[in-house]
This record gives structure tokens, sequence and C-alpha cells, in this order.
């Protein structure tokens, strides 16, 4: 969070505003200098990375927000990043939810195979 300054962020409940549409952009369109300025200097790269991982290592429920941002790497606009924001402010409000994985029986390998 410190990262992308939002250590004061508002936590939410959904990792995902409900309804949202994220589109592809045209590219036969130009962006507009703004747009390319602000993509030169933005962190959604690193954003979505960081997410990626946290996705994949710690919060499962994060994983279709932060795959379906993954597939804007080369085309993000500023709603792929606040989509990327409002994964981080469910993350803040959900720190303390985790998966524990535990077993109190001896391993046993059980496998299947088809006959066919």
């Amino acid at each position: 969070m410190n990262r992308f300054n939002l250590s004061d962020a508002h936590p939410c409940d959904t990792p995902m505003v409900a309804g949202l549409i994220l589109c592809r952009p045209d590219k036969t369109i130009p962006i507009l200098p703004e747009i390319a300025e602000w993509q030169a200097w933005t962190l959604y790269h690193t954003l979505v990375g960081a997410l990626n991982y946290i996705a994949v290592t710690t919060c499962p429920d994060v994983t279709f927000t932060v795959g379906h941002l993954s597939s804007f790497m080369d085309c993000y606009m500023p709603d792929h990043q606040s989509t990327a924001i409002h994964i981080l402010h469910y993350l803040k409000g959900t720190w303390t939810m985790g998966l524990t994985l535990t077993s109190t029986d001896a391993l046993c390998l059980v496998g299947y195979l088809d006959s066919d």
C-alpha cells in the first residue's frame, strides 16, 4: 500500500465494482497526448504484477479481477488503473483474512486411472 501511496485507503467490500465492463481501446484511433503522458509515468505494470503475486500466493478471491486487468497490459487506460486501485482498497479491508491449510491426518497418496 505504501508503494502506491494508498496507506490511508478506505476499505471496500468487493474486489471489483459490480457490472463493470473494461474494454480494450481501439488501436486505430491515436491515443490522446494527455493519456500517453499519463501512461508514461503510471505504475500500472508494477501494480498489476504485485496484485498478481498476491492473488497467486494468499488471496485467490482477487484472481479473476487481476487476471482480467492483466489482459490490458499493452493498452491500459485510467479506468483500468482505478480498478486496480479498487482491488487495493478491497485488500485493505480484508488483510486479516487468509487461507489456513492444516491437516491432522497422515499424508495419503491417492491416484485414479481411466482404463480406456
